[in-house]
């Protein structure tokens, strides 16, 4: 079979694409060398004049600078941010520390802290966060309203994590009870860890003790913040002996005696 192909006809590979010349390609990089040479030159000549601190809240400004420890005025090109970063991370209540150059001649340093959620009862107060981090006891410009954590025996080194089942299990009930409510964890004044491993809650209206058992931890505080706003809200807590949430499904409080009440106790369904 013979096929015709028509005459004065290129069948082969067409290019779409536009063609760089050499000279015309040679002047872009040169240009672009230029200009990066000139900016490093600009960036080189940077003094820095300022620093501005964002997002402490329990450490203060000062605090910061001095962790930092920048000398000012310095040349931009001499400050190495990550090294200043790694300084000021030292500190135990310094989760992360974010620099950025804010040009000509400023510094920003944005910090994120860690928050203490509890006290552990000591000596001197020692704070921990939901992680277990172990953080000082500083002068704050803010007051913490935290539980007390009693009854645990072990060591905290500031700036370590604390390895304890007990421990663990106590910070988590009062940071979900903090997710829960806020009201709901300014209500727990102490954890108090027994020997055994469970632990009871004591409220910082009258120190009413609640047993707390193990396991449903959200639901337990789901149930104690309802019967805290809908009976002791109407009754007081004044009369009210304790609170047993380890009955599935109910609220076992004990009055003291009083009209209308049983003596020994009265059992709420949630």
């Amino acid at each position: 079979m013979t096929v015709n192909v028509p005459k004065n006809v290129y069948v082969g590979k067409q290019s779409g694409g536009q063609t760089w010349s050499l000279p015309l390609l040679t002047m872009l990089l040169l240009g672009a060398t230029i200009l990066f040479s000139l900016s490093q030159v600009w960036r080189s000549g940077l003094i820095v004049r300022n620093i501005t601190v964002e997002g402490n809240q329990s450490l203060t400004e000062g605090q910061i600078l001095k962790l930092a420890a920048i000398t000012l005025p310095v040349r931009q090109s001499d400050l190495d941010l990550m090294v200043v970063a790694s300084r000021i991370e030292g500190h135990a209540f310094v989760e992360r520390a974010i620099l950025s150059r804010d040009f000509p001649s400023k510094v920003r340093i944005l910090i994120v802290e860690r928050q203490p959620v509890a006290i552990l009862a000591g000596g001197e107060p020692i704070f921990v966060d939901k992680d277990l981090h172990v953080l000082p006891g500083i002068q704050s410009k803010e007051i913490f309203d935290l539980p007390v954590i009693t009854g645990w025996r072990g060591n905290a080194t500031v700036g370590a994590v604390v390895e304890s089942e007990p421990l663990r299990r106590a910070v988590d009930v009062v940071e979900l009870a903090q997710r829960v409510d806020e009201n709901l964890y300014h209500l727990l004044s102490e954890v108090k860890l027994l020997t055994n491993g469970d632990f009871i809650l004591y409220t910082s209206d009258f120190g009413v003790p609640i047993l707390f058992g193990r396991g449903d931890e959200a639901r337990k505080l789901v149930y104690l913040q309802e019967f805290w706003n809908q009976v002791v809200g109407l009754e007081g807590a004044a009369n009210l002996l304790s609170v047993d949430l380890r009955f599935e499904g109910q609220v076992v409080a004990r009055w003291d005696k009083r009209e209308g009440r049983a003596r020994n106790g009265d059992s709420s369904t949630l």
